[in-house]
């Protein structure tokens, strides 16, 4: 027997090395690994394949100036946050895998040497299993399931964000170039005017005044075109960074493109419906939901009392053997497990908080674009009707200047408010396509069709 209770023990010795045995861990990324620039030619291809359901996935040629889409699908593909975000999918896989696994057996031995010669060595054997994480496996796997889907779908959400917040920055990329070809090429002129006004002024042909104020209109100029010049660089900055390419990366973006007007008749309330259909973080939020009820029916389940099952066999010091079995059971008089119940019913109840206020919000925000457009469209309209007549009064007051036949500051004037006008019109058709983005961000799918 001494024999058997020595193979027991190598036994166990063994099985206790294997399960202590450590893999060695990954090491973590060097500075000049983290900030290495990803293949921008790699993220191309990887483009076709983006398989989120409101952007459609198209080849990108990065020989030609991207589009807003194009800088989407790159973003989705690219981005370091979003990569970050994909590997809690495979923890989220690994917790389902972990789930659906079936309880161990649990093993017990003991020994026991006489001190007293006569008697023999005493052991023990038993094999267990408990019932209770029998029961309640299937609760478990099916919380498991509904939280990998709810993971699933909070990446697919923030997919849809920063591939929109992508957009945007390439929305607004293009019009801070429009707005800075326009201040240079009203700079451009007030220069030259200015020269002329200097070499005017030298003569005594021209006022110091007038000089003087056309060295300001020219320095205004420039430095509004100098200004623009610096946001679009930083504009451009923002765009690699959510790319995940290097700041010294050369990429071409379009100009954006108009769109159609919106139909008046869409409605807050028909956007809102569409939002809560197909918005992957209203889908996550119920995912998380079905997670947390099958997390109440689990705690509940564990209230009650399953025993712990047994098979032993045993020798005495007498030399007497016996087999049975054991019978563990809790006695559920404190705890019954109402405290996990508590939690579990009382996070039911937050979920449900937040899933009502994520719906309220998203209506505001639907009906505040909505109103939003609508305005730009209109104040678009009085600015696109008016500004082509300033444009040509403006160009004779020029004339009129150049030949002596108005005051200079008459003509300083207007042209000034025209340039600022036109600036206007462009950032209010800046303002309109980043809401358009913001309204398709907000409803979870694409609105206007290219």
């Amino acid at each position: 027997m001494d024999c058997r209770i020595r193979n027991f023990s190598a036994f166990m010795m063994a099985g206790a090395v294997s399960a202590c045995g450590l893999t060695r861990p990954v090491p973590l990324p060097t500075v000049a690994q983290a900030m290495g620039g990803a293949d921008a030619v790699q993220l191309a291809t990887q483009a076709k394949e983006v398989s989120l359901p409101a952007l459609a996935p198209h080849a990108v040629d990065l020989s030609q100036p991207l589009s807003d889409m194009d800088i989407a699908l790159l973003a989705v593909v690219g981005n370091r946050d979003l990569r970050a975000m994909r590997a809690r999918q495979q923890v989220a896989d690994a917790q389902v895998f972990s789930a659906g696994l079936l309880p161990d057996l649990q093993i017990s031995a003991s020994l026991d040497r006489p001190l007293q010669a006569g008697f023999v060595s005493a052991w023990s054997a038993g094999l267990g299993f408990d019932l209770a994480a029998l029961f309640g496996l299937k609760s478990a796997r099916e919380g498991a399931r509904f939280a990998a889907r709810q993971v699933h779908y909070d990446i697919a959400w923030q997919e849809w964000v920063t591939a929109n917040q992508a957009r945007t920055l390439a929305r607004q990329y293009g019009y801070m170039q429009a707005e800075r070809d326009l201040a240079n090429a009203a700079a451009e002129p007030a220069e030259k005017r200015e020269a002329r006004m200097a070499i005017s002024t030298a003569r005594h042909d021209a006022r110091l005044d007038d000089a003087a104020l056309a060295q300001i209109a020219a320095l205004d100029a420039r430095d509004r075109e100098k200004s623009l010049s610096r946001q679009i660089t930083a504009a451009r900055l923002k765009i690699l960074a959510i790319l995940g390419l290097p700041p010294e990366f050369d990429i071409q973006i379009a100009k954006p493109k108009s769109l159609a007007p919106l139909d008046t008749a869409t409605s807050s309330t028909q956007l809102l419906e569409s939002a809560v259909a197909e918005r992957s973080d209203f889908l996550g939020l119920r995912a998380g939901y079905e997670s947390n009820s099958a997390a109440l029916r689990h705690a509940r389940w564990a209230q009650f009392p399953f025993p712990t099952l047994g098979i032993t066999r045993a020798r005495d010091n007498s030399n007497v053997k016996s087999r049975g079995f054991t019978l563990g059971l809790s006695l559920p008089l404190w705890n019954r497990n109402r405290g996990a119940v508590r939690i579990a019913a009382a996070t039911r109840a937050q979920l449900r908080e937040e899933y009502s206020a994520r719906l309220f919000q998203t209506s505001v925000d639907l009906g505040s674009l909505l109103a939003d457009l609508r305005a730009i469209a209109d104040e678009r309209a009085a600015l696109d009707a008016r500004l082509p007549r300033l444009a040509q009064d403006v160009a004779t007051l020029a004339q009129a200047v150049d030949h002596g036949n108005l005051p200079y500051l008459s003509y300083e004037t207007v042209r000034a408010i025209l340039l600022d006008k036109q600036l206007v019109q462009l950032a209010l058709a800046q303002a309109e396509a980043e809401d358009e983005v913001a309204l398709e961000t907000a409803t979870g799918k694409l609105l206007w069709k290219d």
